[in-house]
């Protein structure tokens, strides 16, 4: 019933890379010789910046007549550029890619590269997928460049098909603006539904999983605009998403019992705009730092919607060394919406990075994805983080690490219901999990997780990339 995508083992990957320099005009910093200092940068003087910052940095000039950066810059060629530095919240599949037709970009000639993969992937719930991934690149002296096309192709054994292009242009016309957009076709056969509201009850026992779910195609276009603003770390952005979902009900399942809105499916096209602060020393493996964002989105005829709706984010997270090389990680998230949506937008956020819920990967990992639906949605993690060792491979430095977290939320299936203010049974009425996890960290540009939770409703596993926050 989750459709988070699980990928098998890493057979090959030869990206060569280094530690990140910081952007033009990052101001100098102590010195910081401390062993976790040392894990990602040899030379403990330098500040480790995240590239997603980096690229927001003031410094970034696409008009310039000379190259920003006066050293030869960093390639982060060899994984996608959705792994590597992945846009705002565009809902890009997290595969892994295990084996590389090159092992490196193929120059075209001049600035530009193309890099194709083949994807092998499996999961629990939607069987094992096969697909492939073709990345263009132009570069011109911006890390780690300065445009980017994604096309990819992917499809599972228990009907999960995804099928994208992504463009990502940094410093677009001459701008500081980065421009994201994506099209996308996706079908889900299973997809999750066990009703609106905290108090959902659960699958039962020896019950077909099609009580559960049903069938959506949702063709879609999402842009995303953001820009920098003020002192270092401020961010403001804008989005656009337009979806046509296509709902299919099973005979007997609780969607096609309770009919919810949203069962015709339709158009649903919210705009979102927010505001961001990051001053996390890197999005790879953190140990430092927040990363807030604050956003209002909504949808009405007037956006080409055929769901009138308005809702707001605020997400908190942030980052603390602990003695013996020790990082305590937590995040916070609430999220409210007024009535209107579709049922099956419900899980969605109006955070940058994407926090779906609750349950699945992206929120309460003990849980399967959307496993409680509501306009009210409350949860938190904490996580303990420590790098166990290193070691090379392929002259490439690699870093073990693991990972226990404990999470816990609850949902509102409304705000106000008859004039009550949530009311959706006992405020103490929360979900948690427990868990932990290896962590394969590949210098400052990949991070492999794995991930076992345990809940009342038993134990749930995902791999995938890129730590959850």
């Amino acid at each position: 019933m989750s459709i988070a995508t699980l990928p098998v083992v890493l057979l090959s990957l030869t990206l060569r890379t280094g530690p990140l320099r910081p952007p033009v005009g990052t101001p100098p910093v102590e010195d910081d010789t401390s062993d976790q200092m040392r894990l990602f940068d040899p030379d403990a003087t330098k500040p480790r910046r995240s590239i997603q910052r980096w690229l927001e940095q003031p410094g970034l000039d696409a008009s310039a007549s000379t190259p920003v950066h006066p050293q030869p810059p960093v390639k982060l060629l060899g994984l996608p550029a959705h792994l590597r530095n992945p846009g705002p919240n565009l809902q890009v599949p997290r595969q892994l890619v295990v084996a590389s037709l090159s092992g490196s970009a193929l120059k075209l000639g001049g600035s530009y590269s193309i890099l194709p993969f083949p994807l092998i992937a499996s999961d629990s719930d939607n069987g094992t997928g096969f697909g492939a991934i073709v990345e263009f690149f132009y570069e011109d002296g911006t890390d780690p460049y300065r445009f980017s096309a994604v096309v990819n192709g992917y499809e599972t054994t228990l009907g999960v098909a995804d099928d994208f292009i992504d463009i990502d242009w940094l410093n677009a016309l001459g701008t500081r603006f980065r421009l994201q957009a994506e099209i996308r076709v996706r079908n889900e056969n299973n997809a999750s539904y066990f009703g609106i509201g905290n108090r959902s009850p659960p699958l039962p026992a020896a019950t077909a999983d099609t009580l559960v779910t049903y069938g959506k195609a949702d063709p879609a276009l999402h842009v995303v605009l953001r820009h920098p603003i003020g002192s270092r770390g401020w961010l403001l952005y804008a989005s656009y998403l337009y979806e046509h979902a296509f709902i299919r009900t099973y005979p007997g399942s609780v969607a096609a019992t309770q009919l919810p809105n949203g069962v015709q499916g339709g158009n649903n096209a919210p705009l979102t705009v927010g505001v961001a602060y990051d001053t996390r020393d890197s999005e790879i493996w953190t140990t430092q730092g927040s990363f807030n964002e604050l956003s209002l989105r909504g949808a009405a005829l007037v956006t080409g919607s055929r769901y009138t709706w308005a809702g707001g984010t605020l997400a908190v997270r942030h980052f603390w060394r602990l003695p013996f090389e020790l990082v305590l990680a937590e995040q916070l998230i609430a999220d409210v919406m007024s009535t209107g949506n579709a049922f099956y937008d419900l899980n969605a956020t109006g955070a940058l990075q994407e926090t779906n819920g609750l349950g699945g990967e992206n929120s309460l990992r003990g849980f399967v994805k959307d496993r409680f639906l509501g306009d009210v949605k409350l949860f938190g993690n904490l996580e303990l983080r420590r790098i166990l060792f290193s070691f090379d491979l392929l002259g490439n430095p690699w870093h073990f690490g693991l990972v226990t977290f404990f999470e816990a939320g609850r949902v509102y299936d409304h705000l106000i219901d008859n004039g009550a203010f949530l009311t959706d049974g006992p405020p103490l009425l929360i979900h948690w999990d427990a868990g932990l996890g290896p962590r394969l960290v590949f210098g400052q540009s990949f991070l492999l997780r794995v991930d076992v939770a345990m809940s009342v409703e038993g134990p749930r596993y995902y791999l995938t990339a890129r730590n959850m926050f």
